[in-house]
């Protein structure tokens, strides 16, 4: 009996056994279902949570509305604004800043002389204006002064500059003087006042004669007569007082005056003459110091001086008690001699 009861009672623990070990692995199997319902539940909780409310962020340029939880999207990417491409930028869109083909690069045009060369585009500038390039127009001429007035002109734009005032070279244009024969008395009196006037006063007046020629008489401070002078076309004539002919030469003529040794008479030819030669030649300032190569003593028209372009002699008319001083072009004395 007890050898039997001893058998059960170990059959029955290992009933027992059996069926906690069965009672645990059911439950640990119940323990992972539960742990994966939770899972699942967390799960549905969030995604229900997100459905209820996305965090939008703003659709972009490329981009379409997107929801910052769950990434959801809604409509479409704006799409570039892009503004127009310029000489230094290429097309660039006015929200994000992208950029799409190249900078087109500056139009030029040419510099002129006061603006350096300047897109037609934009206005930007390169180099330097060219600067003007002036040329002096003459815009008349003052006989009596000796002077020739201008304008600066630029050859390139035409704009002006500044007035300039030049002394003339000379009077001779070819065969001509450039005076007319009244021109030549006023810068005969203003050379003479210039180196003379304070000692000695004589006045020189333009006239037609009475042979109807063109002259000028020179009298003293009492308009007592000293002298005159003639001029002469290229034939060698007088020029009539209603003749427009052009002056080749000038003749100063000293005496007859009663009463004057002819000592006094070539002083006279001397003083006068010397103030003649500054008003034929711009380039005399002292007509003395040139006297003396012009008075040679030869009295002959034969045996002048040629000096600048002019040809000078003096002549003693001895019958007639008078001393001529002659000025010619020389270019037009030397054709009248040849003819």
């Amino acid at each position: 009996m007890c050898r039997g009861n001893g058998g059960g009672m170990a059959e029955n623990r290992t009933v027992r056994k059996r069926i906690a070990t069965k009672q645990s692995d059911e439950g640990d199997k119940n323990m992972k279902k539960l742990l994966a319902v939770a899972a699942l539940l967390a799960i549905v909780l969030a995604l229900s949570a997100c459905c209820l409310k996305h965090e939008w962020v703003e659709a972009t340029c490329t981009e379409p509305r997107t929801c910052a939880k769950c990434g959801k999207t809604e409509g479409e990417a704006l799409g570039h604004t892009f503004a127009e491409a310029t000489c230094t930028e290429p097309a660039t869109c006015t929200v994000c800043g992208a950029t799409e083909g190249e900078a087109l690069g500056h139009t030029f045009a040419e510099a002129t002389c006061t603006e350096p060369a300047t897109c037609t585009v934009c206005g930007a500038t390169e180099g330097e204006a060219l600067g003007h390039t002036f040329v002096t127009e003459v815009t008349g001429t003052d006989m009596v002064a000796g002077v020739i007035t201008g304008i600066e002109r630029c050859t390139v734009c035409g704009a002006t500059g500044e007035e300039t005032q030049e002394a003339m070279t000379t009077f001779v244009d070819g065969n001509y003087f450039t005076f007319t024969p009244e021109e030549f008395v006023q810068r005969l009196q203003n050379a003479w006042d210039a180196t003379n006037g304070d000692t000695l006063t004589l006045k020189f007046e333009y006239a037609v004669n009475s042979n109807g020629t063109k002259n000028f008489d020179i009298l003293n401070k009492n308009d007592a007569w000293l002298g005159w002078g003639v001029f002469f076309d290229e034939n060698g004539d007088q020029i009539p007082g209603d003749s427009d002919a052009k002056v080749c030469a000038v003749r100063l003529i000293a005496g007859p005056v009663t009463d004057m040794e002819d000592e006094t008479l070539l002083y006279l030819l001397e003083i006068t003459g010397s103030a003649m030669m500054q008003a034929v030649d711009s380039t005399i300032e002292d007509g003395e110091s040139y006297w003396d190569a012009v008075a040679n003593g030869d009295y002959s028209r034969n045996d002048g001086q040629a000096m600048n372009g002019l040809y000078y002699t003096v002549v003693h008319d001895a019958d007639n008690g008078r001393y001529f001083l002659t000025v010619d072009v020389e270019a037009a004395w030397k054709a009248l001699i040849a003819s």
